[in-house]
């Protein structure tokens, strides 16, 4: 890694020179390398907290989460703080997007309540809504749909801009199956081909989403009902 160049992005701003683009290869790797290591470490050591403890267990689980998740509030906090709209995170001009927002924001009130309905602990809930909101589809959509597709645009094609976040995006989501070696063997190549594609199709629609709104709000809170339901159909 190129430290003469992370420190110049972050005394001087975004950098869209080449040795930058590479950058927004590598950095990721490095996030997702991160995020192995430190929850491997967990996992050997006994210490790794599941949303299920979320009562008992409250301060480690989000400690856990805001460790794991360190390099991109990094990355996001010196990135951003020129430029936000380049980072699609501005709220949606157009009065069709922003109707979409207003729905969605409801739909994620009413998974809350919902979760609360069917669900005793409360604290599970609300932290569950909570990590689903910014600790995964925040952190996720603005590290694969914000600040890689920012250095990558230049110097690319438009498909690889396209494509080769989205594929950082699904390497991503295979870590919590390799800290537990049984988690492979639990899973067949058919079940691992299926997670592979429609995480690729989700990873595109959420890239075509956020070009059509120009916000990445949209897509942070589409990722987060989609995520946060689908923890809620655990519960039933």
């Amino acid at each position: 890694m190129n430290f003469n160049l992370f420190f110049g992005i972050w005394h001087g701003g975004i950098d869209l020179s080449k040795k930058n683009r590479i950058m927004g290869i590598t950095f990721p790797l490095i996030i997702i390398l991160w995020t192995f290591l430190f929850y491997k470490f967990l996992f050997l050591y006994g210490k790794l907290i599941s949303l299920d403890d979320a009562r008992t267990h409250i301060g480690h689980i989000i400690f856990q989460h805001i460790v794991v998740n360190l390099p991109i509030w990094f990355m996001l906090i010196r990135s951003v703080k020129k430029d936000r709209k380049a980072f699609f995170l501005i709220l949606p001009h157009k009065k069709f997007w922003q109707i979409i927002l207003g729905i969605e924001t409801l739909i994620y009130l009413g998974l809350f309540v919902y979760g609360v309905s069917i669900k005793v602990d409360i604290v599970q809930v609300l932290y569950s809504a909570a990590f689903y909101l910014f600790m995964v589809s925040f952190a996720e959509e603005f590290l694969y749909r914000g600040w890689i597709p920012m250095l990558l645009k230049n110097g690319f094609s438009e498909w690889t801009v396209w494509i080769l976040p989205t594929l950082l995006f699904t390497l991503s989501h295979y870590v919590m199956i390799f800290v537990d070696n049984q988690g492979i063997k639990d899973i067949s190549i058919s079940q691992l081909l299926f997670f592979f594609l429609s995480t690729i199709v989700f990873g595109l629609l959420m890239e075509l989403i956020k070009r059509k709104s120009q916000s990445l709000w949209i897509v942070v809170l589409l990722h987060a009902i989609y995520d946060f339901y689908g923890e809620i159909m655990l519960w039933i």
